[in-house]
Order: structure tokens, then sequence, then C-alpha cells
């Protein structure tokens, strides 16, 4: 696959917009509340188990776990190696928070549609694997913030000795970017 295959966020986005398009349609044709949450939940648990082969074959393919360590535990060549290509980072982190936005998105909007509250919209496993990913997408932002300020302070010493540039312009550059 190319690094710029949306593959694995289309196939969340669809699975999740095939399910809350049944579980609409359950609310309006299942009219007993025991068989309609027990509809709900089965729907609820199948989706998990397919969301998070997904999502492992996306961690898998996309090499997110030694990205992660690379960037926490590579050796000063590997963490250079991977600054000079940022824009792989870059990629990641789009795919990575755009799946998170996806699946808790579906989250809140099922959690609408169970009545009872004390049961899981995603299975454990989902749910753990999520948190994991949570962390590592904070744990590769941080890292690609901190080298995008290195290579817009190297940018800026180089800037200086040709022309003048204004601090407001490089933080608002970080902004968006990051």
């Amino acid at each position: 696959l190319k690094s710029d295959d949306p593959l694995y966020v289309m196939s969340v986005q669809e699975i999740f917009n095939v399910v809350a398009s049944i579980l609409s349609q359950a609310e309006s044709d299942i009219n007993d509340r025991q068989t309609l949450e027990n509809f709900l939940q089965q729907t609820l648990t199948s989706t998990s188990e397919e969301i998070l082969k997904i999502i492992e074959l996306f961690v898998q393919d996309r090499n997110i776990s030694a990205l992660v360590q690379q960037t926490q535990e590579g050796s000063e060549e590997s963490i250079a190696e991977l600054k000079s290509s940022i824009l792989r980072v870059d990629e990641r982190l789009e795919e990575l928070s755009q799946i998170l936005k996806i699946c808790y998105k579906f989250e809140s909007f099922a959690g609408k549609h169970i009545e009872t509250r004390n049961q899981m919209i995603f299975s454990k496993s989902l749910s753990d694997q999520l948190q994991t990913l949570s962390g590592q997408y904070v744990l590769l932002e941080t890292f690609y913030f901190n080298a995008c300020v290195e290579k817009a302070s190297g940018a800026r010493k180089t800037l200086e000795e040709s022309s003048s540039s204004s601090v407001l312009e490089d933080f608002f550059f970080l902004v968006r970017k990051c």
C-alpha cells in the first residue's frame, strides 16, 4: 500500500456509517426495548471485532509501534533519519488522528442509542487498542512538533543571515502545521 492510501481510514468510516444506519433503523423497527438493547449490543460487539482487525492491520502496515519506539529509544542516527523524513511521520499522524476521531465520534453516537449506560460501546480489546493508539499519537505528535520547531529554528538562522523574518510568522506556521 502507498503511504497516502486512505484505505484504513475509509474502511473504519464506512463500517461505522453502515452500523450507524442500522442502529437508527433498528430503533424505529424494533418495539420491544429489551430486544432492541440485545440487538444493539450484538451489533456493537461484532463491529468492535471487525474494527479491531482493521486497526491492527493499520498498526502493522504503517509500523506505528516501531515508529513510536524509534522516536523514544532510537539511536541518534535513526532519530536524525526520522527527522529528515518528517513527512512520513506527518502522514502517519494524520491517518492515526482520523481513525481515532472516527472511533470516538461513533462511540459517542452509539452511546446515545444504548439505554443501559453501564454497557460498553466497544469491546475491551478495542477500547484498550484505542487507548494505546491515543498514547502513541501523543508521543508521535510531540516528536513531530519538536522536529518542526528544530527545523524552523534552523531555517530561522539561515533566514537571519540572508533576510529578516518575523517571529510571529514562524509561530503561526508551526501552530498551523501541528
